[in-house]
């Protein structure tokens, strides 16, 4: 037969594996993802372990010299994901560690660039980094929640041991902003 022969031999199907596309959900150390216009690398990964079998994600993320914390928790509403920044204390409150040792807790509320945000949980847990710690090796925290009028806004409070204390600030972002997601290069 010819270059262009029309034998049964000659027709082949191709088939392509369907390889589903990655969700926010799905992220793993090295990956990379578009949002709010900018590429992001995942740089690290973290787990918490809040007790009864609850554990939840966060991920710090970069795009050029700008380094975010991305925090994943699944509960009764669905996927919860807040896109957050280090907050220096002193931005905060100044006395902050003080308040938490006389009362055992920080401020109901608080104001940051013209936001008020008033307290909605504490939580104690263990943390670790997965890429570097056992869960053997974890650490020991507590957290304070705090959110804006509009549930978008969130401010973080820490406290690690006896006396280091830490913020962070940040929005509560949804799953379909996410795009682009792809593995780690070299891994399909």
């Amino acid at each position: 037969m010819g270059w262009f022969g029309n034998s049964d031999k000659d027709k082949r199907k191709f088939t392509r594996t369907h390889i589903p596309e990655k969700t926010v959900s799905d992220l793993k150390l090295g990956d990379q993802f578009d949002f709010d216009g900018k590429t992001w690398k995942v740089k690290e990964e973290y787990e918490y372990d809040w007790g009864n079998e609850c554990f939840t994600s966060e991920f710090k993320i970069t795009s050029g010299s700008i380094e975010s914390f991305l925090y994943m928790e699944e509960n009764d509403d669905g996927l919860e994901i807040i896109l957050s920044r280090n907050l220096p204390l002193a931005e905060l409150d100044t006395d902050l560690g003080t308040k938490i040792d006389l009362t055992g807790s920080p401020d109901e509320s608080y104001e940051y660039e013209g936001e008020t945000y008033h307290f909605d949980e504490e939580s104690s847990g263990y943390y670790r980094n997965v890429s570097t710690t056992s869960p053997e090796e974890s650490e020991e925290f507590i957290s304070w929640s705090y959110y804006d009028e509009s549930e978008k806004l969130v401010l973080i409070v820490e406290q690690w041991g006896d006396e280091e204390f830490e913020a962070s600030i940040g929005k509560v972002v949804s799953a379909d902003q996410f795009k682009n997601i792809k593995p780690k290069p070299g891994i399909r």
